[in-house]
């Protein structure tokens, strides 16, 4: 019983984060899906500067908005910054074209 509890609150934990997530980052208007090449690539939009930041994540980052996001926020008050999600990631498309 002790350990159905544990994986009871565990399971409501786990959806209760990826809700959130989805709140702060998904379902804001900031998250657009944009067509590079043909194919839907994810990219995460704020400000609207006359300058334009692009932040670019390493290899094997999921979310790279998880990383940026107090920068991109931050940033977002005086630059148009945008945030992309790469090819084969997230809901992304998948492409063969290189980086």
């Amino acid at each position: 019983m002790k350990k159905l509890f544990k994986i009871l609150i565990f399971a409501i934990v786990a959806i209760a984060t990826i809700c959130l997530c989805c709140f702060l980052f998904k379902s804001d208007s900031c998250y657009k899906s944009v067509e590079v090449n043909g194919k839907k690539m994810g990219a995460h939009i704020k400000g609207s500067g006359s300058k334009t930041v692009v932040m670019l994540s390493d290899w094997a980052v999921d979310l790279p908005i998880d990383d940026f996001y107090p920068i991109w926020r931050d940033l977002g008050e005086d630059y148009k910054v945008v945030v992309l999600e790469y090819s084969g990631y997230a809901n992304n498309d998948i492409t063969d074209i290189p980086r």
